[in-house]
């Protein structure tokens, strides 16, 4: 026998209701409950209250709602008031976060190296031994600031002032970066969740926050006869690629290069030291300590009105301290480029101007504050007054000089002069140091000129052809690292690299766009009566629509049913726009502040 149904809808100060609709969808935006009522006395209306509705037998309710907007219908005889009232969502605008977490390690780790002093003396600065290289696999990030993803997502909840969440479709052992700087909380969280193919929940039923899995979650309640009004399956199937491709940041490769010595000339280019238009009298070999230049006469073909003043302070400045590389170890191809990618294979031969140098190793190491940095890039060679004591080095020795990198030359630029003095000769003769460095380079394609970046492919279910969506992660950052017999000999031992974490963390967005296409059939269907649905990943919508004589439930699984609510996507979009609007508000405001300034 059919229940019989008692409608009914109440708020604090509400008049008598006529009809009322609410409409609960996935995401942190508040829904609004619409309520047509007869007009009179609103005084007693309550501006933040709890909403009941009822068919008599079950119950949904909604705690702190807030009134938005009264509006008035109709003519002064048969006047109306149309009543929007918010769920608790809308306290979520007003909940900030600000923080910074999983902070990558880009300072560069203070070794120890040898300075100059203003008098031309050599200093030691720095620590005086050598770091403790991280023995695991190196690190992206400051140990103190590390946050799963699960973790992030607590950290929004608490801001967002919720006591019961379930958010355990977060991973933990993920580690986005984020830095929230009086961010909405709630928006941090959905844009979490959006990473790893999840949306946010809310449950009025239990008063309860959630983030679930898109495609995920419970199914529709079973038809049972005299409850559902209206029942329709609708089939949207999507258009998938047959691939995601997650591409991350440009891959780094640790490997040695041999340098030679390539000073500035005066028009502005790197030459060999035998082709420069300033050469000394006695020749370079013969400038065994400071550049000493007293005259015009001490100058080879001193050209134009220059003197020998000019040449003393370019020669000081660029002089067995500018070196460019000029082939990767081991040398396959004599002055070629083949960078190494694993024991026994070389990438493609590249051009010089296809290797981007970096300061830096892939190794991360601490300091004395426990701060966890990435290492510069190492020299080796022989050079006079190279090590922390001012003595000379040997062959595979480290160079402790500081230097500089100029990527787009491809060249680096000692603190001080690099170079090494054979004071066995007869007369003692001083040459550029047979430089050998190791760092982390990028590599460009040699037909594209892009750099090489990493890429991992995860097929498509239902997907067809060579189609691919390739989805952009900068925070996806693969490395090789060579491992060398030893530092005079320059075979490749072994070659290390991060391949297995990158690849779980591409898994992670991929298996987040795949869910997007994953073929699932639409449902909707609408029950007679108040049925205590919400939604999940699965179940994308549900409305409740009661009057005075009638009660409907309507929910949506795999779809949404609701026209007068912009789809997610679109709400998504505008929520992004927004934030950009006041993200570009801040930095013009920003920028005028600092044209203000005297």
């Amino acid at each position: 026998m059919p229940e019989v149904l008692v409608p009914n809808l109440t708020y604090p100060g509400l008049p008598p209701f006529q009809e009322a609709s609410y409409t609960l969808s996935q995401g942190v935006q508040a829904g609004t409950l619409s309520v047509t009522c007869q007009a009179g006395d609103l005084s007693q209306l309550q501006a933040v209250g709890r909403v009941m509705m009822t068919d008599g037998v079950r119950v949904v309710g909604l705690n702190r709602c807030r009134v938005d907007r009264v509006i008035p219908n109709g003519s002064t005889t048969n006047a109306t008031y149309t009543i929007l009232i918010l769920d608790r969502r809308w306290e979520w605008r007003y909940r900030p976060i600000s923080g910074h977490y999983n902070i990558p390690a880009p300072r560069v780790y203070d070794l120890p190296k040898v300075g100059v002093s203003a008098l031309g003396q050599q200093l030691q600065t720095g620590n005086q031994g050598q770091p403790a290289l991280d023995e695991d696999s190196p690190p992206q990030i400051q140990e103190w600031t590390r946050k799963s993803a699960y973790d992030l997502g607590v950290l929004c909840c608490r801001a967002m002032r919720e006591t019961k969440y379930d958010i355990r479709a977060l991973p933990r052992d993920q580690y986005p970066e984020v830095n929230w700087e009086a961010e909405i909380a709630a928006e941090a969280l959905e844009r979490l969740a959006e990473l790893y193919g999840c949306r946010v929940v809310f449950n009025p039923l239990v008063d309860q926050v959630g983030v679930a899995r898109l495609g995920e979650g419970a199914n529709l309640p079973d038809l049972q006869p005299g409850d559902v009004m209206e029942f329709s399956d609708g089939f949207d199937p999507p258009e998938p690629p047959a691939f995601i491709a997650v591409y991350g940041a440009p891959i780094r490769y640790q490997c040695r290069f041999r340098c030679v010595a390539r000073p500035k000339d005066f028009d502005g280019r790197h030459k060999p030291m035998a082709d420069l238009s300033y050469q000394p009298f006695l020749g370079w070999p013969a400038q065994h300590g400071p550049i000493i230049l007293s005259s015009n006469t001490d100058i080879l073909n001193l050209a134009g009105e220059r003197t020998f003043r000019d040449v003393l302070a370019l020669a000081n400045e660029t002089i067995y301290r500018d070196y460019q590389i000029y082939e990767s170890l081991p040398a396959v191809i004599p002055g070629g480029f083949r960078i190494p990618v694993n024991s026994t294979t070389s990438a493609d031969n590249k051009r010089l101007t296809d290797i981007i140098l970096t300061p830096f190793t892939v190794e991360t190491a601490r300091d004395d504050l426990g701060q966890r940095n990435q290492v510069p890039g190492r020299l080796y060679g022989k050079a006079e007054r190279g090590s922390l004591t001012c003595q000379p080095t040997a062959e595979g020795e480290e160079i402790r000089i500081g230097f500089t990198v100029d990527a787009e030359k491809q060249m680096i630029r000692g603190s001080q002069f690099i170079r090494y003095t054979d004071r066995a000769a007869s007369p003692v003769v001083t040459y550029p140091t047979d430089l050998i460095l190791e760092t982390a380079v990028n590599v460009l394609d040699r037909e594209t000129h892009a750099a090489v970046r990493y890429v991992k492919r995860f097929p498509v279910p239902g997907g067809t052809g060579d189609t691919e969506l390739p989805i952009l992660r900068e925070d996806i950052k693969f490395y090789h690292r060579v491992n060398y017999v030893s530092t005079t000999e320059h075979e490749v031992n072994t070659v290390e690299t991060n391949q297995t974490q990158c690849d779980a963390q591409a898994k992670y967005y991929a298996d987040a766009e795949i869910a997007k296409f994953t073929l699932q059939q639409p449902q909707t269907r609408t029950y007679s009566g108040i049925y205590p649905i919400t939604v999940d990943g699965a179940i994308q919508q549900v409305s409740w629509s009661i009057s005075t004589s009638a009660v409907r439930t309507t929910a949506s699984r795999n779809t949404e049913h609701d026209e007068k609510i912009p789809p997610y996507n679109q709400r998504r979009r505008e929520s992004s726009l927004s934030l950009e609007r006041m993200a570009r508000n801040e930095r013009t405001i920003r920028e005028l502040g600092r044209g203000g300034e005297s």
